[in-house]
Parts: C-alpha cells; structure tokens; sequence
C-alpha cells in the first residue's frame, strides 16, 4: 500500500514533488503516516502541506488501500468532489492516474467545477456520451438533469424551433473546445494577465498552429518516402482548408444571436449550416474512433514529436528522416 500511495501521489505532482516519499507503520492499534517535505525530513501531513496536496493525498490512501484490499476485484467506486481544493493543473494529471491505472474499474464522478469535468473528458476518462448535467433537484422527483454531446443538445433546441438557445450553447461549445484545443497542439495566443481570451484569439492560434504541424507531418512523411501518409496528410490539409473557411464564413451569426439583438432573426434552416460547420471544423482536431472521441494533442520535448489521440487511431509523425 505505501508503494501504490506513493507512485500515485508523485503521478499527480510530478512538476513539483517527483521524489515524494511516505512511511505507513503500525502504531499501538492505529496507523503512523508521514511524509517527506521536499527533503526536509518527515512529517504529519498536516504538518506542511498545503489543503489541496492533502486532498490529493487522501485520494491516493483511497485507491492505494482498495487496490490492496481488492485487487483486481476493484471495479466500482463512486468519488464525490474529490479535488474542490487541488489546483487546475494537479487535477489534470488526477485524471491520468484513473484512466492509465484503473482502466477496468468503472468510476462515478461527481463536481460543481465546469472546469474540471472539461479536462476529464479532454483527457479520456469520461467522454461526451457518459456525462450528465444536474439542474437542481426536489424531493418528489429526484434531479433534474441532461446528458449526452452538445450537439445532441442543440439539435433539441433546433427541434424546438429556439435558434437563440442553440447559437448560446455552440458559442459557449466552440470557447470551450478552442481552449481545449489550443492547449493540446501548443496553439499560441497573446498573452493576457486576466485570461480572458476571445473567441477569435483561441480560432487563429489553433488554425495557425495546425496548419503548421500538418505542414511538418508532410514534410516527415515524404522523407521517409511513406506515400500512404503522406497522401492522409494531404486529406487532412484539404479538410482543414474547406472546413476553416466554411466556419471563418458561418460563424458571423452566432454572436448577434446570442446578445440581445433586435435585427437578428434566424429560422432553423439559416442557422444548419452554422451548425455544420462549427461541426466540421472541431471534427479536424477529433480522433473518429468513437470508443476514444478525444482531441488530438502533440507529444515530444522539446519541441513535438508526433501528433496523436489518445488511442492511437490518429497518429502522425513530425520527425524528418
């Protein structure tokens, strides 16, 4: 157990505490824990750590105490707002250590952070299809609540004829997903102490960013004389350009349906093709397994390597022979 504890909880804060270390002994009919603090020596928990290093911590106690209990009978266990109090970046990494150590235990997740449930389905572990959204609750019928793809939802809007509650949900998808994006293929914005980043900003650095990268799987796919690839590169290149014109062309009509304006009406046949091409273009950055459905993202130090989803169904290989 102290072994699973503390390969847990260095997966979680390998940026700042990849040499952690714990002692777990048995003490006069209860348990003794301590901790290093960055190799000042050991101590209580509570002694140095900060709330959010002790979150992830006890969570780490959790699943290293029910692998040991279990083992591979572990398949069940329900986490209710388990990292209100870890930082973006750690709860990132939380994500990657349920899906690439428990893969065969089915986990029901719980949060109040949008956040959060964002990077859990932008690192694979919980997908579009597996999400529901609770919208408060009464006593006499349970919660409220909806679940499904966001496209799934905007056609139901479509259906009820409500153009403006669609264009909000595919603005608010589309600033979501850049974001996303941009942060998985390394897409570069002006930087901005408030981080409040437009729509148009996230837009142009993941087109921009994209085309440079297919730009160089081309080039690396015809070093190595690999005609297969560089044939899919070039399907890649002709999608990109059809779909970033059709949305640079659309999306004009988003944001006078969302704010209140006076002389935008549009009926659901003008506002398809908006849709279809918001669509289009977030499907360029989308694995098309529908068992993964995840961004694609580079990987390599410094500078990126390849470009793949997460199952590998989208791989492509920047290096040059």
């Amino acid at each position: 157990m102290e072994t699973d504890l503390v390969r847990f909880y260095r997966l979680i804060n390998a940026d700042d505490e990849g040499s952690f270390t714990a002692e777990l002994a048995p003490k006069a009919g209860s348990l003794d824990f301590q901790v290093d603090f960055y190799g000042q020596g050991k101590f209580p928990p509570t002694a140095y750590h900060s709330e959010g290093h002790q979150d992830g911590m006890g969570v780490c106690i959790y699943l290293a105490l029910v692998h040991q209990l279990l083992g591979d009978d572990f398949r069940f266990a329900i986490l209710d707002d388990v990292v209100t109090s870890v930082d973006v970046n750690h709860r990132r990494q939380f994500c990657r250590l349920l899906a690439n150590e428990f893969p065969d235990v089915q986990f029901i997740i719980t949060t109040h952070d949008p956040v959060w449930a964002r990077q859990m389905r932008t690192e694979g572990l919980v997908s579009s299809r597996s999400e529901a959204r609770l919208h408060g609750w009464t006593v006499d019928t349970g919660p409220f609540y909806e679940n499904g793809e966001t496209w799934a939802r905007i056609e139901e809007d479509l259906e009820r004829d409500d153009v403006n509650a669609a264009a909000s949900k595919l603005r608010r998808h589309l600033e979501a997903a850049a974001g996303d994006i941009a942060e998985q293929i390394g897409g570069r914005v002006a930087y901005r102490s408030a981080g409040n980043y437009e729509l148009g900003d996230l837009l142009g650095a993941i087109i921009g960013r994209h085309g440079k990268l297919l730009g160089q799987a081309a080039k690396a796919a015809n070093s190595w004389d690999d005609g297969a690839v560089a044939a899919a590169v070039a399907d890649k290149q002709a999608r990109r350009k059809e779909a970033g014109a059709d949305l640079d062309r659309e999306k004009w009509a988003i944001n006078p349906l969302v704010h209140n304006t006076d002389w935008a009406q549009m009926s659901v046949a003008d506002f398809r093709p908006v849709v279809d091409a918001a669509r289009a273009f977030l499907e360029l950055f989308t694995c098309d397994n529908v068992e993964c459905g995840g961004w694609i993202h580079t990987s390599g130090s410094p500078e990126p390597e390849v470009i793949r989803c997460r199952c590998g169904n989208y791989s492509l290989n920047l290096l040059e022979k």
